[in-house]
């Protein structure tokens, strides 16, 4: 089977490799992360579900080392934009379970998943050293510390960062100092 939009490859760095196939499957699928160790990558799913919810989209984590897929966030709601945290063990998404975009992070060990914002969220990232979670709701740059004892998750409410008119994406630098945004 020859390379098809929306399937995952990797490719040297360099430009000098080959491009190697790692995840096909007829449902549509994109890229949200990858975890540090080089050992995961995090994708949005469209097409997992039974065909009476097929329009929702699931998180899920393909393994580099074995190529499967591991389902993450895949509840009867649209999940997506999944972003794991600094050390891999917390995944950050967006779900509209509340009627709504929220930002939830969930461990992936397991237990309950934690909702972090309260007035609609999108775009979650984590800052470098993962004790903050920033996300984007409404224009307005929001952080909420993030902190986990044994296996619980907590954050913290959010604060205001900073507003902008419009964000296509954005980043954050390791030590959460500077932001590029897109507009």
């Amino acid at each position: 089977r020859g390379a098809k939009q929306g399937d995952i490859y990797a490719t040297s760095s360099g430009g000098g490799g080959a491009i190697e196939p790692l995840y096909a499957s007829e449902d549509q699928k994109y890229v949200t992360g990858a975890s540090r160790d080089g050992k995961a990558i995090v994708l949005s799913v469209l097409g997992t579900h039974s065909p009476s919810t097929s329009d929702q989209s699931d998180v899920a984590l393909l393994s580099l080392a074995d190529k499967k897929l591991t389902p993450v966030a895949n509840g009867p709601f649209h999940e997506d934009s999944g972003d794991l945290s600094p050390d891999g063990r917390i995944l950050a998404y967006v779900s509209d379970e509340s009627g709504r975009s929220e930002i939830y992070v969930k461990a992936l060990a397991g237990g309950a998943r934690v909702q972090v914002s309260n007035g609609g969220g999108f775009r979650p990232f984590w800052r470098g050293d993962g004790k903050e979670l920033l996300f984007v709701s409404d224009g307005a740059f929001l952080a909420a510390a993030v902190s986990t004892k044994g296996d619980t998750i907590s954050a913290e409410v959010p604060r205001l960062l900073f507003k902008l008119p419009f964000v296509n994406a954005a980043d954050v630098s390791a030590d959460g100092q500077r932001f590029l945004v897109a507009l």
